[in-house]
């Protein structure tokens, strides 16, 4: 079976996850975070990040992706991986907005997370 569109796969502790964001996964970030995403998706994102939304990301990522229900495992999935991977929040980030980006014609105030944006 194919990927959907916006699929990242990562390697660790001898397994592959894929990670993935949906809208559904999208609206549970904005009820805790916000409509803007605590600055995400708004002209000017947070200079500093904030690990816990980070982590929260790539958790619901993973639990999507991999198809992992136990919040608890997901979470601790996700703080490996991003532990690992400073970039990994980024990553998820432009994959879930990326076709947006693209029919913007660039990934400037669209939702796409800028790497050089957040100091981690």
């Amino acid at each position: 079976m194919a990927d959907v569109t916006g699929t990242l796969h990562r390697e660790f502790g001898g397994k592959t996850y894929a990670l993935r964001l949906t809208m559904r996964d999208i609206a549970t970030l904005q009820g805790d975070y916000g409509d803007d995403l605590g600055g995400w998706l708004s002209e000017t994102p947070p200079r500093i990040l904030n690990f816990g939304f980070a982590v929260d990301v790539i958790s619901l990522a993973v639990s999507r992706g991999s198809k992992i229900a136990e919040r608890r495992e997901a979470d601790e999935i996700a703080d490996e991986l991003f532990t690992a991977d400073r970039e990994l929040f980024t990553a998820v980030m432009s994959a879930t907005f990326a076709s947006e980006a693209a029919a913007n014609g660039d990934a400037s105030g669209n939702g796409a997370a800028p790497a050089d944006q957040a100091q981690v």
